[in-house]
C-alpha cells in the first residue's frame, strides 16, 4: 500500500471497524469522493494568493505626500490621445513634461483640481471581480486612463476603462491584469478631463481676494473714463480720504481674481505680437497689491471676437476670454 492509501485506511478506520478486504472497499469508496475534493481545493488554492479588493477602498495614500503625477488619455474615436506629468515643487503643482507641441509658454497647473482629483481617488471602491474575458474588451488594452501617481518612496498605479451603461460602474484594473467593477468620485472626475488645456491654471492672477489690500482700475483705452481706486479698511473698502466707497468692491475683487480664460496662447512668435498689442492701449489696467505689498499687474484688450490679457503673475501667459466674460471685466 502507498502512503496515501495508509492515510485512507486510517480515515476508514475511525467510521468502520472492518477486516482487510472490507478495509481495502473502504479505501476506494473514500478515494472516489475524496479525490474530486482534493482537485477542487487544489483549485482553489493556486487562484486565492491574489489579494482581495472586493468592497475596499484599494488607493490608501496621503495627499501631501504625493509629488507626482502622470495622466495617459486614450480615446481615439474622441481624437484624445495624450499625455501629462506633473511635479509638485514647495506645494505648487507644474507640468514637467506632456505630449503636446508647441510646449506650453507657462507651465503652471491647476492644483486645485489636482489635489481634488487626489482627494477623489481615494473615494473608488471595488464591488465586484469582472468577468472573464480579453482586456480590450473593458477598454483596458489600451486604458480609457491610466493614472501613476508617486510618492518618494512608492508609487501606485490605476487603469480605467469603459462605463457599464446600467449604472455608473466602471471597469479598473491595478495591475494591468485582474480587471474589477469599481465606482466612486475619482472616475467621476476623470471623465470631465477632455483636454490637457483643463488641466493646466487658467486663472488670470494669482492672487487670492483675501489677500488684496488695495487696488486700482483705469481705461486707458478710454481717458475720459474715471479711475477706480479702493483700499481695505476693516471690512469696508475706502478711497483715497478712506471715505467708504458706494460700489461693490468685493464683488468686482472676487470676479477679477477668479476668473479664468478660455484658452492659453503657446506661440511664442503671436504671444510677443499680443503683448505688444496689449501693452500700447489696454481696455483695462488693473493693479492690485496684497497684504505683502506686492503688486499684480493685469492688463486686457480686444481683438476681433476676443479679448487678450497678460499678467506679471504670469508674464509667459496670453490669456483669450471670450466676448461675455472679457466685457464684464471691463465695464
Amino acid at each position: 500500500m502507498t502512503d496515501v492509501d495508509i492515510f485512507l485506511a486510517t480515515l476508514a478506520s475511525h467510521f468502520y471497524s472492518v477486516n482487510q478486504a472490507d478495509t481495502e472497499m473502504q479505501i476506494l469508496r473514500i478515494h472516489s469522493w475524496l479525490t474530486p475534493s482534493i482537485i477542487f481545493f487544489w483549485i482553489v488554492g493556486c487562484y486565492s494568493h491574489t489579494p482581495s479588493f472586493l468592497e475596499t477602498r484599494p488607493l490608501s495614500f496621503e495627499s501631501e505626500k504625493i509629488n507626482e503625477m502622470t495622466l495617459v488619455k486614450s480615446s481615439p474615436e474622441q481624437a484624445e490621445e495624450w499625455w501629462i506629468t506633473f511635479q509638485k515643487n514647495r506645494n505648487v503643482w507644474q507640468i514637467v513634461s506632456l505630449s503636446q507641441r508647441p510646449s506650453p509658454l507657462d507651465l503652471l497647473a491647476d492644483d486645485i483640481f489636482i489635489r481634488h482629483l487626489l482627494d477623489a481617488l481615494k473615494t473608488i471602491k471595488i464591488h465586484a471581480v469582472a468577468p472573464h474575458g480579453p482586456l480590450e474588451s473593458f477598454r483596458l488594452n489600451p486604458p480609457l486612463f491610466a493614472i501613476r501617481i508617486k510618492t518618494e518612496k512608492n508609487a501606485l498605479d490605476l487603469q480605467v476603462g469603459s462605463l457599464l451603461h446600467q449604472n455608473q460602474k466602471r471597469y479598473i484594473s491595478l495591475d494591468g491584469k485582474i480587471v474589477y467593477i469599481a465606482s466612486g468620485t475619482g472616475l467621476e472626475l476623470l471623465e470631465m478631463i477632455h483636454s490637457i488645456h483643463f488641466l493646466r491654471k487658467k486663472n488670470w492672477s494669482l492672487f487670492i481676494a483675501d489677500d488684496v489690500d488695495e487696488m486700482e482700475l483705469t481705461y486707458p483705452s478710454q481717458p475720459q473714463k474715471p479711475k477706480l481706486y479702493a483700499q481695505r479698511e476693516g471690512d469696508q473698502w475706502t478711497d483715497q480720504r478712506h471715505q467708504v466707497v458706494p460700489r461693490d468692491f468685493n464683488r468686482i475683487l472676487n470676479h477679477i481674481t477668479q476668473v479664468q480664460a478660455d484658452q492659453l496662447i503657446d506661440n511664442s512668435i503671436q504671444a510677443d505680437e499680443l503683448r505688444k498689442f496689449i501693452h500700447s492701449s489696454s481696455n483695462l489696467d488693473v493693479k492690485l497689491t496684497n497684504r505683502q505689498g506686492k503688486v499684480s499687474h493685469l492688463e486686457i484688450k480686444k481683438r476681433g471676437a476676443f479679448f487678450y490679457g497678460i499678467s506679471s503673475d504670469r508674464p509667459l501667459s496670453i490669456f483669450v476670454f471670450n466676448l461675455k466674460t472679457g466685457h464684464s471685466l471691463i465695464e
